[in-house]
């Protein structure tokens, strides 16, 4: 869900755990905070009510384009034909 709303502009902050610092870099595509910091969640959802050039501008923009960049179909898809001919070549190799 989260590469989603990123891909549809929308700002997003998560937290600093699992799979998701692999897809919001802080500051620049979203915001991160630690595990139960709902303060500073908070601070970050405000920060992005009050300033619209860093919502729209700054956070929205690089959303989509870290999300198009990184984790288009194209993309996928590219690195999974790679991961497979590795495969493919590595069973070669053995026999």
């Amino acid at each position: 869900m989260l590469l989603e709303a990123m891909a549809c502009g929308v700002p997003c902050i998560g937290t600093d755990v699992g799979g998701i610092p692999e897809v919001i870099t802080h500051g620049e595509t979203g915001f991160l905070v630690p595990l139960g910091d709902i303060d500073g969640a908070a601070k970050h959802a405000v920060s992005l009510l009050k300033d619209e050039a860093l919502h729209e501008k700054k956070v929205s923009a690089a959303a989509q384009s870290s999300v198009q960049a990184h984790f288009s179909s194209d993309k996928i898809v590219s690195e999974y034909e790679k991961l497979y001919l590795e495969l493919i070549e590595g069973d070669d190799e053995d026999e």
